[in-house]
């Protein structure tokens, strides 16, 4: 929600372990409910226990959670950007919610809610006001850490966010709309979303109530510890709120504290998640793993000799599910540490080593989209993109079935494999793509500057089946 920014911003991107390590200390975590049980123990343990009551839950969190105010203006006033809402701007105030994670004066919010700003106003349970400073942010996460001098304060602690499931309980608590210690419960509705940044965000869903003003809050569960900080709401949708897990801002919240800011391990490859028809075509003998779609000039992917189509099978000896782990994993070493990775080449197993650099701060948060699916049919005319001869996209006909886009103006460079350099090319190689068969296309984004593979099907028209 961000009344910053939208789904309400909060801005993100999130990586499971994104800062790596356990957090000790300072970041107390609760314990987390282990392997899922059996459906009968599930049943024997309801019986047995007695019912949680929210109303202590809420309680004992109360006296931590803050309201936070802006005191100098933003260079611009802060809006709150809803990707569910197709760029709606609407304008929201500099002010939102936090929560004391330590005794000692430190609290932690949304960053967005700052404006750049490193100072401000934290009003405390007890009416008391305080001007708190920034400690530290991180704008990959849109976490901040604030410090107020003050001591003996009333604390959270973080919890288990990997144990929680779907249809958990969980509430949310802050200052919405202007309307002071605010408590509201749902349940965890989803997990991994993807909001702003694809390779890092993963947050978690709800459908506990959250408004502006909830931006910086804590999600607790049923014991009372955070598993998620507050961070973006749908305007449009109702029963969509966002955090962002406490698996991932504990470590981050920690570097925060010890140095005031995060560094992350950066291997400079875009990744793709591997589906059984993409695995199919690259005669992949477990169908997991990330395929390296394209490789960044001057960085560690490519001085370890990684190349577009490679496989990521394995880091440090052990297996990589998907994109998202191996972005997670690298996220979590520091820069300059040395990694070992496992790639599938043409038919083949082939190791490599790379030296990983830091992973750089972005400079522009990435607009919310929620993009609808790209479309099947296409019609195209040569062109070029990328220093490559391709064909340019000039009509989408059809949804297609993943995750990825195309869209006017991407140039196709090749199909299944097969370099396209015109339209009589493509138009070749579709022939050979027999109907309900998966085409995967590399594609240039000119505007954005970067390349990505798209699986389209192929289906009959209309009036051929």
């Amino acid at each position: 929600m961000n009344e910053g920014r939208g789904v309400g911003l909060v801005g993100a991107a999130l990586v499971a372990g994104l800062a790596g390590g356990a957090v000790g200390g300072l970041l107390a975590r609760a314990p987390g409910p282990g392997s899922a049980p059996s459906p009968a123990a599930v049943d024997r343990a309801a019986a047995a226990a007695p019912p949680f009551r929210f109303a202590e839950v809420a309680a004992r969190a109360l006296p931590a959670v803050v309201h936070v105010r802006l005191l100098d203006p933003p260079p611009e006033r802060p809006v709150l950007l809803d990707p569910l809402g197709e760029g709606e701007v609407r304008p929201r105030l500099a002010e939102g919610s936090g929560f004391v994670i330590d005794p000692q004066g430190l609290v932690v919010t949304s960053r967005h809610l700052l404006a750049g700003s490193t100072r401000a106003l934290v009003r405390f349970a007890d009416r008391s006001e305080a001007i708190a400073r920034l400690a530290g942010e991180d704008a990959i996460t849109d976490l901040a850490l604030l410090r107020v001098e003050r001591s003996g304060l009333p604390a959270l602690r973080f919890g288990d966010s990997a144990g929680l499931r779907v249809g958990d309980w969980v509430g949310a608590l802050g200052h919405p709309l202007r309307f002071e210690d605010s408590f509201t419960v749902g349940v965890l509705s989803s997990r991994g979303r993807k909001l702003f940044d694809r390779s890092f965000d993963a947050y978690l869903q709800t459908d506990a109530a959250i408004n502006p003003g909830n931006s910086g809050g804590p999600l607790l569960d049923a014991t009372g510890a955070v598993v998620g900080v507050v961070a973006a709401v749908s305007g449009r949708g109702q029963g969509l709120g966002f955090a962002v897990p406490s698996d991932v801002a504990a470590p981050v919240i920690e570097q925060l504290r010890r140095a005031g800011r995060v560094t992350r391990g950066y291997l400079g490859a875009q990744l793709r998640d591997v589906d059984p028809d993409l695995a199919a075509l690259l005669e992949l003998p477990a169908g997991r793993g990330a395929v390296v779609v394209d490789v960044a000039p001057g960085g560690p992917a490519e001085a370890a000799g990684l190349q577009a189509w490679d496989v990521v099978t394995g880091l440090d000896g052990g297996p990589a599910a998907d994109a998202d782990a191996v972005v997670a994993a690298i996220a979590a070493r520091a820069p300059g540490a040395a990694v070992e990775l496992q790639l599938w080449r043409d038919g083949r197993a082939v190791p490599a080593r790379a030296t990983l650099a830091e992973r750089p701060a972005p400079t522009v948060r990435p607009r919310p989209t929620l993009t609808p699916p790209a479309l099947l049919g296409l019609e195209v005319e040569s062109g070029a993109g990328g220093g490559r001869p391709g064909v340019v996209v000039r009509r989408v006909l059809r949804p297609a079935p993943g995750p990825e886009t195309i869209e006017p103006g991407d140039v196709v460079l090749e199909l299944n494999r097969a370099n396209v350099p015109d339209a009589e090319a493509w138009r070749q190689a579709a022939a050979r793509v027999a109907p309900g068969a998966a085409a995967f296309l590399y594609v240039h984004r000119p505007r954005e500057g970067r390349r990505l593979l798209v699986k389209l099907r192929a289906w009959p028209e209309a009036g051929e089946r």
